[in-house]
């Protein structure tokens, strides 16, 4: 639908909404970060300063393009880590030399990370991150030295938004 409209952008509210979002967040707060919990990851206790959710819905969601959801979202249905499909070999092949949309290649991004120090945060009770997935960048990351990290209550909004997360992350 989206593509059909021309409307490029997925999850990026539109400023006057602003207003009325900020009101929602001062009122039902708790009910709010409980309703994207649904999203990103359920807490099973809250681990935010609930008094800035006005400020945190000002940025959230913080919206991405629709190409990049689409992206994700073929990912998951093929259960592989390839590049986008573009919908038809003729594009495909424009793009890539090939019909179908090609792997990764998981050689060059190790021997990439391996020239750069590099930290991979986990989160267990991140929903948008599968766990079977993550053991899988975790077996190609950790061999070149990339140190993993594993937060065992952080969700998805935890790095960016936890009370904890400058301590636990930043530092």
């Amino acid at each position: 639908i989206l593509k059909f409209l021309k409307e490029y952008n997925f999850f990026i509210l539109p400023t006057y909404f602003n207003s009325v979002t900020r009101a929602f967040a001062i009122h039902f707060r708790t009910f709010v970060w409980r309703l994207l919990g649904l999203v990103m990851g359920i807490d099973e206790r809250v681990r935010v300063d609930l008094s800035r959710m006005p400020v945190m819905l000002n940025h959230e969601p913080g919206g991405t393009s629709f190409f990049n959801m689409l992206h994700w979202m073929q990912n998951i249905l093929s259960s592989g880590f390839n590049q986008f499909d573009y919908g038809t070999a003729e594009e495909n092949y424009k793009h890539y030399g090939t019909t179908q949309a090609p792997a990764y290649n998981s050689t060059r991004i190790a021997s990439t990370f391996s020239k750069i120090p590099n930290i991979l945060f986990y989160g267990e009770n991140d929903a948008l991150v599968a766990p079977k997935d993550f053991e899988k960048l975790k077996a190609l990351l950790e061999p070149v030295g990339s140190q993993i990290v594993t937060i065992n209550h952080y969700a998805h909004a935890d790095y960016i938004w936890g009370l904890d997360c400058k301590e636990l992350v930043f530092n």
